[in-house]
């Protein structure tokens, strides 16, 4: 993360770029880049060198979260996650979340949906990231007009472009069976019954502009992603998706954050 090698000339500024992005790997607490004095054997030799000190304090690398909310859709929903944000002690990322939805009416659980998520900050040592998803989903027929078992792998990779905006490129395996289809749904297409797998591939954008990646309390994060899944791949319903998202974090209070999330998909 620093935008500096020895033997280059001392540039103030790229001092403050590196504290900047040492801090924004969100392990640290507090970051400081400084060159120190000469010692006196370099003072001597009349050498015109310095050397930079880098100091950090480390954040606690566990975490636990949780939340509710409610909306007309879904009733209430709630969720429950815990992660390691700094295994090994190289910044990858483990984190195992929970999810679950109880009917508006009856207050009964209508939908599960399980991740066990890693994060690889850097793949043999290049800017690349590589991220890896494992869901597994559970809706009954109260979400929607029909039930869902649904489990999907989603790894991908990305890297910054610029500061806050990230490229990348995607894969998606998703085993699904649908059940307990409306019946006037089911009579005009009996295919909307059964088992479907889904293998697709896309790019996306990330624009990440929150205050910290693992515990928001501030900013926005936008995301374009574009999913294709052709015959090829051996997806058997090929289609074409294109998801825009944007999610805006603002403070109500010292401990409750309000999230707004505007969130479209379209499928061809």
């Amino acid at each position: 993360e620093l935008p500096f090698k020895g033997g280059e000339p001392l540039d103030p500024d790229a001092l403050l770029r590196g504290q900047s992005n040492v801090y924004g790997l969100g392990l640290f607490r507090s970051v400081t880049i400084r060159p120190l004095q000469p010692d006196p054997m370099q003072r001597a030799a009349k050498l015109d060198t310095r050397d930079i000190a880098v100091s950090v304090a480390e954040k606690p690398p566990g975490s636990i979260q949780w939340g509710a909310g409610y909306n007309t859709r879904d009733g209430v929903r709630t969720f429950g996650e815990i992660s390691n944000n700094n295994l090994q002690g190289l910044g990858r990322r483990l984190s195992l979340r929970g999810e679950i939805s109880l009917d508006s009416t009856s207050f009964n659980p209508n939908e599960y949906i399980g991740t066990i998520g890693f994060v690889e900050p850097r793949v043999a040592d290049t800017k690349w990231r590589l991220r890896s998803d494992l869901i597994v989903q559970k809706s009954t027929r109260s979400v929607d007009q029909f039930s869902l078992e649904r489990l999907a792998f989603v790894p991908a990779i990305d890297r910054e472009l610029v500061p806050d905006l990230r490229a990348g490129l995607a894969f998606q395996a998703e085993q699904s069976r649908t059940f307990d289809v409306a019946s006037d749904v089911l009579a005009f297409n009996p295919r909307d019954e059964g088992r479907l797998l889904t293998i697709s591939l896309g790019p996306f954008l990330i624009f990440d502009g929150r205050d910290d990646a693992f515990i928001p309390r501030r900013g926005v994060y936008d995301s374009l992603r574009l999913r294709v899944a052709p015959s090829e791949l051996g997806s058997e319903v090929p289609f074409v998706k294109l998801q825009v998202q944007h999610t805006h974090y603002v403070p109500v209070a010292d401990d409750v954050i309000f999230v707004y999330s505007a969130r479209g998909g379209w499928a061809l």
